[in-house]
């Protein structure tokens, strides 16, 4: 039995710093070096920065922020992951 699998991942950085800081962010080094390992296997991944989109707090499935297009990324990976948008 074969198995086939989407060979791509989408990854939440959940850093405080946009992309548009000179400081370096360990989290942006971190998840780099998830990402290679992932490539080893064949995934690519693609980090989704969430200090550069607007988000809002909140509990309700759409609070009119970036949530919606974010989840149009991998909807169903992302509601696992985030009870707000169950």
């Amino acid at each position: 039995m074969t198995l086939t699998h989407d060979r791509s991942n989408h990854v939440l950085n959940g850093t405080l710093k946009s992309s548009d800081v000179s400081e370096a962010s360990f989290t942006v080094k971190l998840l780099e070096l998830i990402a290679e390992e992932f490539k080893k296997h064949g995934v690519e991944t693609k980090t989704i920065r969430l200090a550069d989109h607007n988000i809002k707090p909140g509990v309700t499935s759409d609070e009119g922020d970036a949530w919606p297009d974010i989840l149009g990324h991998n909807p169903s990976l992302l509601r696992a992951a985030h009870p707000r948008l169950r």
